[in-house]
């Protein structure tokens, strides 16, 4: 996992995919889009703007992703993501469904707990599972988005 402030995003790209991610993430900053699917670069890269209260703890799911590697940053309010590593969780709750490249584990120890908050940014790798949607402090809504990068993209310049 990689956390920092927005402005610092740079410093972690890939050279592959950093121009892109770049322009995406300074138009949110001209006018922030409508909750949906926004395409980048194809099926290698896209990102999704989500809007969603947060629940409690224990009804937040455990996801971790194979293909895809998440920059997530919130654009309103805020929230806790609880990161978990995936060779820890021995009892995935579901099957890996190539579909929507999530698989669902039941939660254990949490490695780290994050807030994530206005302006900054979280990059999570597929061997990190993460359970977002929990509160931060007294905040209890988010408008955020997520970066989903191609695990062969983000590598093809490392």
């Amino acid at each position: 996992m990689i956390a920092d402030r927005i402005e610092n995003l740079a410093i972690y790209l890939p050279g592959s995919c950093k121009e892109k991610i770049l322009s995406f993430v300074s138009g949110i900053a001209e006018k922030i889009p409508a909750d949906g699917e926004y395409p980048i670069e194809g099926e290698s890269m896209f990102a999704r703007v989500q809007s969603y209260p947060l629940l409690a703890t224990k009804k937040g799911r455990c996801e971790a992703h194979r293909r895809y590697i998440d920059i997530q940053s919130a654009i309103k309010g805020a929230e806790r993501i609880d990161v978990f590593d995936c060779a820890s969780l021995t009892e995935p709750e579901c099957g890996y469904d190539a579909k929507t490249d999530a698989i669902f584990y039941h939660p254990g120890e949490a490695i780290y707990s994050l807030a994530l908050r206005e302006r900054c940014f979280a990059v999570l790798f597929p061997h990190e599972a993460h359970r977002p949607q929990m509160p931060a402090g007294e905040i209890r809504y988010v408008k955020k988005f997520v970066i989903k990068v191609g695990v062969e993209l983000w590598n093809s310049s490392r």
